[in-house]
């Protein structure tokens, strides 16, 4: 089993391990069943897929356990969930004395601790989860310069933290102007790309934009960079539209790239998709030595390289291999398999990045069962994956406020920004920003 970035194998006639309550302590748990408890042995087949990496996701209210493949849901069953609450039932009343903790070690056993009626959502490997809350806002749209104003200085007086904006060609301003007109117009709002994609532009153009931004704004930018997913963009104006892998790994580069422009040395750099020989970065930003790097996603590649040079992470849905998001992406499931690979990244980085997540859909309603009508427009998606999505807030400001709260204490995740694309929806979700901005 996988449990906090190391290995430790569970043999089943080792009295003092068990699975389950093992499973139900941890709260969020990864890892290979290589030998199982003989308690479970005879439920792995509508459990377990054998061989197979899976995540089982504990509410703490009622013991309920979900598992999931690597990729996609294997079985959201209430066989399952009722099987582990039976199992952990079992295991207070006849180890109610000694127990196993689930120290990640190689065959280690963990201290005792005699508490484990109340199973804690601590995550896997969480750092710093208690990160003050911030919010921020995607748009992109206006009329003239008084609606932009007027738009940036709103969001900025409803307490958010961010303002951030696409980048894309079709239906909506230009990232850097609209940035440095959102800019002028405000005083404490920080601007982010949102992100710039990395097709669009040679690297060391990008740091010396980003550069001027922070310079001009007086220090509020943050760049967000990323590797381009919407195809029909790049068919529009003629842009290769490479393999995930190579538009990853080009991405990559120009992050080299633009960090190394930071430095007060001129930089020489001979990669596969940039060279650049004897450029020195200029103007310097505010920030030093550049402002914070935002790289968000949903691919294993992305992430783990996010986790390692990023200053903040961010998890959305998966981007196709054909261009596109994969809607079904955006589960709670999904989010725990993402949060488990950066947290580790991270760790073996000895990094600890700010955690992001884009809220794709808000609705403020006394009416949760509307997630129905939801799941319409979302494949791969079922109702009851609707209201436990994090992407996903839907009901009234106390349920909502209570969600965003349990994201952070179960996922770490402390910065979240509305990206619905729904300027109507920026003051209703400012009620989320006031109750929480800043705690």
């Amino acid at each position: 089993m996988i449990a906090n970035g190391e290995v430790i194998s569970v043999f089943p006639d080792d009295n003092e391990i068990d699975i389950p309550a093992f499973l139900l302590r941890s709260a969020q748990v990864t890892g290979r069943i290589r030998h199982l408890h003989p308690e479970i042995k005879q439920h792995e087949d509508s459990l377990f897929m054998p061989d197979r990496w899976i995540v089982a996701t504990i509410e703490p209210r009622d013991g309920v356990g979900e598992y999931f493949s690597d990729d996609r849901p294997i079985e959201r069953t209430i066989r399952s969930a009722r099987y582990l609450h039976m199992a952990y039932r079992r295991w207070i009343r006849g180890h109610e004395q000694s127990t196993f903790q689930g120290k990640a070690t190689t065959g280690e056993r963990g201290p005792i601790n005699r508490d484990l009626r109340k199973p804690t959502c601590t995550g896997e490997v969480v750092v710093n989860s208690n990160r003050p809350f911030r919010f921020g806002v995607t748009t992109a749209n206006a009329d003239s310069a008084n609606d932009w104003t007027e738009k940036v200085r709103k969001i900025e007086a409803l307490g958010y933290s961010t303002v951030t904006i696409p980048d894309h060609f079709p239906d909506r301003l230009a990232a850097v102007p609209a940035l440095m007109a959102a800019a002028a117009s405000t005083s404490t709002l920080r601007l982010g790309s949102w992100v710039f994609c990395n097709d669009f532009r040679h690297p060391a153009m990008v740091y010396k934009e980003a550069a001027t931004i922070d310079l001009l704004s007086g220090g509020r930018f943050e760049l967000g960079i990323g590797a381009g997913w919407l195809k029909a963009e790049y068919d529009m104006t003629g842009i290769p539209f490479d393999p995930p892998g190579t538009r990853v790994a080009r991405m990559e580069e120009a992050v080299r790239i633009i960090k190394g422009l930071a430095g007060d040395d001129p930089l020489d750099f001979q990669g596969d998709h940039y060279r650049i020989s004897g450029l020195t970065g200029a103007p310097k930003p505010v920030q030093q030595p550049l402002p914070p790097l935002y790289i968000g996603g949903g691919g294993k590649q992305l992430l783990t390289f996010a986790a390692q040079e990023a200053d903040i992470v961010g998890f959305g849905a998966r981007a196709l291999p054909g261009g596109g998001l994969d809607t079904a992406d955006i589960s709670a499931a999904a989010l725990q398999r993402k949060v488990s690979r950066v947290n580790r990244a991270a760790q073996d980085a000895g990094t600890d990045p700010e955690r992001n997540l884009l809220v794709f859909l808000f609705e403020l309603t006394d009416d949760r069962h509307a997630a129905g009508k939801l799941a319409e427009h979302l494949p791969g998606m079922t109702e009851d994956d609707i209201l436990a999505s994090p992407h996903i807030l839907l009901g009234s400001l106390d349920e909502m406020t209570d969600q965003v709260r349990r994201t952070r204490e179960v996922f770490g995740i402390s910065y979240f920004v509305l990206n619905t694309g729904n300027a109507d929806q920026i003051e209703p979700f400012s009620g989320i920003v006031k109750n929480l901005a800043g705690r």
